[in-house]
């Protein structure tokens, strides 16, 4: 299937920011544009929630020592403090009578 063009506007900050995550990410800036939004698509055909959260510098390096993909890298974090927080020991408790 052959690609169109699609175009939007935007300020000089946002395509600073958009030329530094493609270069970081290693992708051209229409693929990481169509990836973003593809994710936003699928979310909502699938019914799920998109959680954005600003982080700190310091949360960022924490983040980045659990994974270097920062899906991973939450996941791990939530999984953590799940483990030691009373509700999910009461939960697990109930789901495993």
């Amino acid at each position: 299937m052959p690609l169109r063009v699609v175009s939007f506007k935007a300020d000089d900050k946002f395509i600073e920011k958009l030329l530094h995550a493609s270069k970081s990410l290693g992708v051209n800036r229409s693929d990481l544009i169509r990836q973003a939004v593809m994710k936003v698509i699928s979310s909502i055909d699938d019914g799920n929630a998109i959680v954005c959260i600003e982080l700190s510098s310091e949360e960022l390096l924490y983040l980045r020592l659990l994974s270097k993909d920062p899906v991973v890298a939450l996941k791990k974090l939530l999984r953590q403090n799940m483990v030691h927080s009373s509700w999910f020991i009461l939960a697990k408790g109930v789901v495993e009578r």
